[in-house]
């Protein structure tokens, strides 16, 4: 069983490692909230969750009112982003390292 001391320890080193993390990350927070802010793609209104359901409820309609089936993909992906490329929002973000065998037959895996 841990001693009380244990635990106080425990607690403390995961505050302190959750507070340096934190100072440590928020500038560079910031400066992308900034960065975002004045190219326009980070909105400079603060809108409650109703707002927020409502647009995207609206969204949605608009989407599938649209006939033409090729404006029709291309609103949804602006909305969700290209699954391909990397950089984006899409469901295929951040993998364009998948596939590459990292680990598997590259002589790097246990022995």
């Amino acid at each position: 069983m841990n001693t009380r001391a244990s635990v106080v320890y425990g607690w403390g080193v995961l505050i302190a490692g959750a507070a340096i993390a934190y100072g440590m990350a928020k500038p560079s927070i910031d400066e992308r909230r900034r960065i975002a802010t004045e190219n326009g793609q980070r909105p400079l209104e603060i809108k409650t969750w109703q707002q927020r359901v409502a647009e995207s409820e609206r969204a949605v309609m608009d989407n599938l009112a649209t006939p033409d089936p090729q404006a029709k993909a291309a609103a949804q992906i602006g909305a969700i982003g290209n699954p391909g490329e990397s950089g984006t929002s899409g469901l295929g973000a951040g993998l364009e390292h998948a596939g590459r065998g990292v680990g598997v037959g590259d002589g790097q895996g246990k022995k």
